[in-house]
């Protein structure tokens, strides 16, 4: 299923327009209501030992199999219900400018091509990478846990990135 990200504006999905801020029960109305709430409190105690408890508040939907195709996304909201960030897991078929990026494409090849349309590619860690002018992250397989190392595996949009850009080191 084939989705466009419009920058600083939301995604279109399915032929629905999914704008950043938009409610969460506007949301799920555009998307028929096909979802399965996924809202949990959890702490990050174990990976940050040294640091002040964090606490998450996570509140999302999760769609598996929208639309009759093989898929598995999250739309995530923050504390007021607003669309804020948009996970997709698989079958990721997604138009971003004019660069098309696809599930098990070579990450090589979508990173240069969104370097030759000028924007700055960071990798954080092996297989994990940002590009802060889009607000998007990708993934390899291997590093969400696959065996195909260099291979799209993960999307990631949100309207604001600031917490990942802490990662960034040149």
């Amino acid at each position: 299923m084939q989705i466009e990200y419009i920058q600083n504006k939301g995604i279109i999905l399915g032929g629905n327009e999914l704008f950043w801020n938009e409610k969460r029960s506007i949301i799920r109305n555009h998307l028929e209501n096909k979802h399965q709430e996924d809202d949990r409190i959890f702490t990050m105690d174990a990976y940050f030992e040294d640091e002040e408890p964090k606490i998450i508040n996570q509140k999302r939907d999760v769609y598996e199999n929208f639309n009759s195709v093989e898929n598995l996304f999250f739309i995530i909201y923050n504390e007021n219900d607003e669309f804020i960030e948009f996970e997709f897991h698989t079958d990721i078929d997604v138009q971003i400018e004019k660069i098309n990026i696809k599930s098990g494409q070579e990450l090589t090849e979508i990173i240069n091509k969104f370097e030759k349309n000028s924007h700055k590619v960071f990798e954080i860690e092996e297989g994990n990478y940002l590009i802060p002018s889009l607000k998007i992250s990708l993934m390899d397989d291997e590093y969400m846990g696959g065996n195909n190392e260099n291979t799209l595996s993960y999307f990631y949009v949100a309207k604001d990135i600031s917490h990942l850009e802490d990662e960034i080191t040149e």
